[in-house]
This record gives structure tokens, sequence and C-alpha cells, in this order.
């Protein structure tokens, strides 16, 4: 990881220059403990460190470390930064002198209301941070970062496009596997318990908590959604299975949906109230990716996905059309959501940008069933395209 790494931070100096911010001030401790690490850091330093440490990076391409001393050799040791300072005691005297021999207009943090990867300092740290800076200029000087953490995050170099790319061949490999595996009588618990194997056989992680991914929908009474399967609901004729799912692979996930058709004696063939939602779901989904190029705003993609549903006489699905992909299956930034609706307003205004990896998926519950698709696209500088084949046509398991 240390190439992709220097490569990260090659980046996040272009970004820099590019907002016009000076200096981007990061704030960590036991990184890695708890599973707490600052998003931004998890993707600029392939180490961890114990001690309180503050990250600088500045837009004319330098990189600071203000370290406790039993951490500056590891640090020294990546190769990124232009100098270590150590401390013993205190951080706030050499990160001090730091800023007066840097003097930037104006320090990024990692502060954010509405986007959790650009929301990396601690209420506490930021308490802190207003200590060792108090009776200085600099204190004055501290602005929100959210705008490059955001950009430095979704903005996919190739060996992040390529990770992705493998854990969606991964996930792939596991829904051949799976399609041969189903059948009547099946449980929710048992799909998962075989997609667990596969994993498993694969060494690989699940993308999100193994303790519901997949998700798993099988028939009109699955609960669904981001929730445990049940050990009660089976696999019945004549009804649908969808399943969201993604794996972890190289740092990078996946995050794709797939639905099947259970054929029955009657209906050895999906209905015609299936392949309708499937015809409808897949215009959707191609209206959406057509529609996709740099500098459009999140919720025009929304809009134009969620009018192909409700026009064809579709409730419209109560969540938005589509969220970034990358490190983790939920990686922050732009968002494809509804403007007027309060929980996805503001990042739905955001634009969207090279180099981001964005799901698609909308939803159509029928009476067999909810039908999920979900499809996963890089933008290019001239529109998206698919980061793996796309479903092309309802999948139908063993009667």
């Amino acid at each position: 990881m240390s190439d992709l790494t220097a490569q990260k931070m090659k980046q996040a100096f272009e970004i820099l220059r590019e907002k016009e911010l000076d200096c981007w001030l990061m704030l960590d401790r036991e990184s890695g403990t708890m599973g707490h690490t600052d998003p931004s850091l998890d993707l600029l330093l392939p180490t961890t460190i114990i001690g309180l440490t503050a990250f600088l990076l500045t837009m004319d391409g330098k990189a600071f470390a203000v370290a406790a001393s039993y951490d500056t050799h590891n640090l020294e040791g990546t190769g990124l930064f232009d100098r270590v300072i150590p401390y013993e005691m205190d951080m706030r005297e050499p990160l001090v002198e730091l800023l007066r021999e840097m003097d930037p207009g104006a320090i990024g943090v990692n502060d954010s209301e509405e986007d959790f990867v650009a929301d990396g300092l601690t209420t506490g740290l930021m308490r802190k941070l207003g200590r060792m800076l108090e009776g200085t200029p600099y204190a004055k000087r501290i602005t929100s970062a959210e705008d490059v953490a955001a950009s430095v995050r979704s903005r996919k170099i190739a060996q992040e496009i390529e990770a992705i790319r493998g854990a969606c061949d991964t996930t792939r490999e596991i829904w051949s596997e799976l399609t041969c595996y189903l059948k009547p009588g099946i449980t929710e618990m048992q799909a998962m318990t075989f997609i667990h194997s596969q994993c498993e056989r694969l060494r690989v992680e699940t993308a999100w908590d193994s303790r519901w991914c997949p998700g798993i929908t099988a028939g009109p009474s699955s609960v669904g959604g981001h929730n445990p399967p049940s050990d009660q609901i089976t696999l019945e004729p004549g009804t649908l299975f969808s399943i969201d799912f993604g794996v972890r692979r190289d740092g990078y996930v996946s995050d794709l949906q797939r639905t099947w058709y259970i054929p029955s004696a009657s209906h050895p063939q999906p209905p015609e109230e299936v392949t309708r939602a499937g015809a409808t779901l897949r215009r959707s989904i191609w209206a959406a990716r057509e529609a996709m190029r740099p500098g459009v705003p999140g919720y025009e993609i929304d809009t134009v996905a969620r009018g192909i549903i409700t026009e064809a006489g579709y409730p419209e699905y109560k969540h938005a059309l589509g969220h970034q992909v990358g490190r983790s299956a939920h990686d922050g930034g732009t968002l494809l959501g509804p403007a007027h609706w309060p929980r996805y307003a503001e990042k739905s205004q955001g634009r969207l940008e090279t180099g981001n990896v964005f799901t698609i998926e909308p939803g159509i519950q029928t009476s067999l069933g909810r039908y999920g698709a979900e499809e996963m696209v890089i933008i290019t500088e001239s529109g998206a395209e698919w980061i793996t084949e796309p479903q092309r046509e309802i999948w139908v398991t063993q009667a």
C-alpha cells in the first residue's frame, strides 16, 4: 500500500492547490485501536501511530509530522514526510513553531456536519487543538477541510479503480456459485452461510458488517434491507430472491445487488409483472448512467432515475439512488439523492468528479417480493463507465 499512499499524497497536494487551501492539518492518536483512524489518514498513511500526532500537508507540496518520539522512526520510515518533528512531553511548542515557520493563511481540519469521511477530527481533539493554538494568530485561521478531504477520498486513482474492479470480479464469482446453490426450501440464513463460506474459500471479507452482509430479501414477507437474514423465511416457488452484497479485497470493496426468480410449476419463467419491473429498473439505471458526467450535481441524476420509476406507475424508492464506493461501501462525498429530502439535501448538491465510483440502485416492490438492482460506475472525463458487467435480465434458479 506504500505506493498507493504516495500517489494519494501527491493527489492531495494537487487538490490543496486546486482548492487554494494553504495547509491541511490532521490530528490523530492510537490509530487502528478499536477501529479508530481519521478516514483521510487511512488513505495517506501506510502505518499506525500511538501518541498524539499532527500531520500537516501544504499546497506547495510539503508534508510534515509532529509526533511523539516513539512514533518518529516509524513515520520517517514511510518516506512520505519532508520532516518528522519529535516531542517528548508536549506537542504544543513544536507544532506552533512549525506553524510560525510555515505561516499558512488558512489551516483546514477534518470537520464536517454532513460527510462522515471528512469528519475525522474528534470533538476532544478539536478542543485540544484550540488550546494549543490559543494566543497565536493561527487559532483564527482554522477552517474546514471538508472539500479537500472529500475529493482526496472520492477521486479514485488507477490503482484504486483496479482494486475495486477486483472486488467486483470476486463478487461475480460468488454470484455464479450461489446461482447453482439456490433452490426452493433454502432459508435466508442458509443462503448467507453459503455466501460466507465462499468468502472464506476466496479469502476475502464481506464489504460491511457480516451480520447483515449480504442483505437478503426472499419473497414478499421478508424484512430485507440492512437487517440480519431469517432462519424462518425460505425460498418459495414463484417468488423473487434479491441480495445486496459486496466483498473487501486489497483494501477496497464492491457493492452490488442481484435478483433471482424461483420458478414454480405454473410459472417456470418469470411472469409479466416481474419482467416489466426488471425492464423498468434497467431503463432507470441506464438513463442515470447516461446522465452522469463531471460537474453534474448528484440530485439531477436521482431525478432522472426516480422519474422513470414513477412514470411507469411504481411508488418512488425510499432511499437515495446511489452513493460512492471505495475503501468502504458508503464512501462519503457527493450523493445521488433527492434535493428536497433533508437527510440527503446537502450531500446531493455536490457535483460529480472524474474518478468517483458510484452505485446506481433503484428498487421496485412487486407482489412476488422486492426486485433489487444495483450497479457500479466510474465517472470519466466524458461520462460514466460500468465498473463490472451489469445484470441485463433476471436470473432463474433451480426448480
